[in-house]
């Protein structure tokens, strides 16, 4: 059953008759998405404004798709953060370039987001363990998901969100009952969407540094 909405499906991707498929334009947008995360530094907006794909990536798609895509979509909201953080200037995007930049790619844009206080630690601490997740799948030499004992064990480190509290009550009363989130998939999943809307609201909320200017010292 899908977590957070669902569609039609459709044979447009040519995928095996077990797997979950979305529609021409879905299958487009992946994988344009994940093409152009990898070039330049995405802007929040933009990012806000594929939530509803990314939520169907991650109730659709096989597991290594979902850790994939779920890795590019947290890493792309970091590198938006940073961005919107910085001064505006071409340093930036040289900095943040996924190619060549000091800060081009998940571990150390986490690294430095925490640095500046830009993320909890909770977060961060999170954040290194879906890298070790996106690392476990990607270096594995077969296919790899979630049963997998490796992977179990890794997931059990995600605490964020079973962290949540509930806004409707006034008590510590949490989001989730441990029952909830105890599948390891639907942890990861639920990790992935909180921590992600988290940055996303954060870094709509960040303007630019002002340049510092010449000072008239002569020291």
């Amino acid at each position: 059953m899908s977590l957070f909405c669902s569609l039609p499906l459709c044979g447009h991707c040519g995928a095996s008759i077990q797997h979950k498929c979305f529609t021409a334009t879905d299958c487009r947008w992946l994988l344009r998405w994940v093409s152009m995360s990898k070039r330049a530094v995405l802007p929040a907006e933009s990012l806000s404004a594929d939530t509803d794909a990314f939520y169907r990536v991650l109730n659709d798609e096989p597991d290594s798709s979902v850790v994939l895509v779920a890795s590019a979509y947290i890493d792309a909201c970091l590198g938006s953060m940073l961005e919107r953080f910085f001064i505006e200037s071409s340093v930036s995007s040289k900095v943040l370039s996924p190619t060549s930049g000091a800060l081009g790619n998940f571990s150390s844009r986490a690294d430095v987001s925490y640095l500046l206080g830009l993320i909890s630690k909770p977060i961060y601490q999170d954040l290194q363990i879906l890298a070790k997740v996106r690392n476990q799948f990607a270096h594995y030499h077969l296919t790899l998901d979630f049963s997998k004992p490796e992977v179990v064990e890794v997931c059990k480190g995600l605490t964020y969100a079973a962290s949540l509290l509930r806004w409707d009550r006034e008590d510590d009363h949490p989001m989730f009952s441990p029952e909830q989130i105890a599948d390891t998939r639907t942890r990861f999943v639920m990790t992935a969407v909180f921590v992600s809307q988290r940055l996303l609201v954060d870094a709509l909320g960040i303007r630019h540094r002002e340049i510092k200017k010449p000072s008239r010292s002569t020291l």
